[in-house]
């Protein structure tokens, strides 16, 4: 009975031991966790390079230009979003609906402020726009107009506007996310979960890896999103045009090669002209810097941008 009360002491104090040893490795491990989400919360979510991401270059977002002045001058701004980072998500920014249930979807609000109120990290100017109001068929684009996007806008699975409008003749497709942040460029059914999407404006650029667009025609500032085969990365880029000397800016064809040569499986068109932009920081509370050159040397207020935000756990 003492030999067997003994045996059961030894197996407590064993039992005992392996409890505070395990104890000790998980807060060790614990620790270490806090350490690695320390460093990812820290770390640049945004940097901006002067030369196209290298294999070791692996930031969620990369920012840089490039330029050419052979067979035309030409500036092209390129932001590569990393869709499987931990760190960022993509979504849309719309601006606020100035009349609920009326005719208007949205307010034309300056870049800038449309991406510190969604708290956005960078972004590009997305969906094309029509006035409301007859009355304002004269007036220049200004800052308060109310306008209607054209094609389909989806912000945080709220539908801002929607894909079928019978108005509207120029938007046949969408870019689009569903809640596993897959990107897709299509026609979703009204059944599918979309979290994010923007219309095309004009044109799908490229559709499995086959530019679409014929050469020819004129030469604007343009905006344009595109993804690679294995959609990972997004990548969205804005021609700068009507700049003398600087950039003439492109055509569709001439655009759509741009993001084959970037390696873009699938593109569309977005808005350009004046309204083409892109903004970017890599914290919430700098003040975003224009890394394109508008071509009126001021920024056209829009309805919309699609960029990205730090990922906050849900």
């Amino acid at each position: 009975m003492i030999r067997q009360n003994l045996a059961l002491r030894d197996v407590e104090r064993v039992a005992n031991s392996l409890a505070v040893l395990a104890a000790i490795v998980l807060g060790l491990l614990c620790g270490f966790s806090s350490q690695v989400a320390a460093a990812d919360d820290s770390s640049e979510l945004v940097v901006r390079l002067n030369h196209p991401p290298r294999e070791t270059d692996r930031a969620p977002v990369s920012i840089w230009t490039e330029s050419t002045q052979s067979p035309n001058p030409l500036a092209a701004s390129y932001m590569r979003v990393d869709l499987h980072s931990p760190l960022i998500e993509l979504f849309v920014m719309v601006a606020e609906d100035p009349d609920g249930e009326g005719p208007a979807e949205a307010t034309l609000t300056m870049p800038v402020d449309l991406l510190n109120q969604r708290k956005g990290l960078a972004a590009v100017n997305a969906n094309a726009f029509s006035k409301v109001h007859p009355e304002d068929r004269f007036l220049p684009w200004a800052e308060g107009m109310h306008v209607n996007m054209i094609g389909i806008a989806v912000s945080d699975g709220e539908f801002c506007s929607p894909l079928d409008n019978p108005r509207y003749s120029n938007s046949q497709v969408a870019f689009w996310l569903n809640r596993f942040s897959e990107p897709q460029i299509s026609r979703p059914a009204e059944t599918i979960d979309v979290r994010q999407a923007v219309g095309d404006f004009c044109a799908v650029l490229i559709r499995d890896g086959q530019l679409i667009p014929e050469e020819g025609g004129p030469r604007h500032p343009r905006t344009a999103l595109g993804f690679d085969d294995s959609h990972q990365y997004l990548l969205l880029v804005v021609v700068d045009g009507r700049r003398n000397g600087y950039s003439d800016g492109v055509t569709m064809h001439e655009l759509a090669q741009l993001l084959i040569d970037h390696g873009c499986q699938n593109a569309i068109n977005l808005d350009g002209g004046g309204s083409s932009i892109m903004l970017s920081r890599n914290t919430e509370s700098e003040a975003p810097i224009t890394v394109n050159r508008p071509s009126s040397n001021a920024h056209r207020p829009i309805p919309a941008m699609i960029g990205v935000r730090r990922r906050v756990a849900r």
